[in-house]
């Protein structure tokens, strides 16, 4: 907790993976003096993301509650009241598109290869006025460079947009074992 509170983020797994495939990128982030809360749940072959919107939802306030509880080893970690950016790989990544639809607080997302999940994701990106940024590899061939270049043209309201490609790099790239 030295040096805390720190700034909360929450992280979404791609398809069929789990919160353990993407260590190593989630405790890089926390080296940068950020609280990572991984979302375990619609690990399945039929996710439900709008459940799995509402649990990275509910684990962001249930960290943040835990911050202000005495006896927590979470307390005095997280800034009480702060906005909230939310990370996501593959599925993860889409289901960003549905938190920012029910939960204000989440004002940047950051999806690495979103790939299409239903209509009211592209409604609130739409409409969505915080920032946005989208990563995609050039080799990419589960999620093309073009679908992920389509959802920043749909970010027409977006406070800041940026869209990055990276050469060479494969669907897989942010997990544990990059493919």
């Amino acid at each position: 907790p030295a040096g805390g509170p720190y700034p909360l983020v929450g992280f979404q797994h791609g398809w069929t993976q789990s919160a353990a495939d993407f260590d190593n990128l989630c405790l890089h982030l926390a080296t940068w003096g950020y609280v990572i809360a991984s979302t375990n749940t619609e690990t399945g072959l039929f996710p439900d993301t709008d459940q799995f919107a509402r649990d990275t939802r509910s684990l962001l306030h249930w960290t943040e509650d835990r911050t202000a509880d005495g006896a927590s080893w979470l307390f005095g970690m997280v800034q009480d009241g702060a906005d909230w950016p939310v990370i996501g790989n593959s599925l993860g990544a889409s289901t960003l598109f549905l938190v920012i639809g029910i939960e204000s607080r989440v004002r940047t997302i950051y999806g690495m290869a979103p790939p299409y999940v239903s209509g009211t994701t592209i409604s609130n990106l739409n409409a969505y006025t915080g920032d946005v940024y989208l990563l995609t590899g050039t080799d990419d061939w589960l999620v093309p460079s073009s679908a992920v270049a389509d959802y920043y043209d749909q970010a027409i309201n977006a406070d800041r947009r940026l869209y990055q490609e990276i050469a060479g790099a494969g669907h897989g790239a942010p997990s544990d074992t990059p493919g």
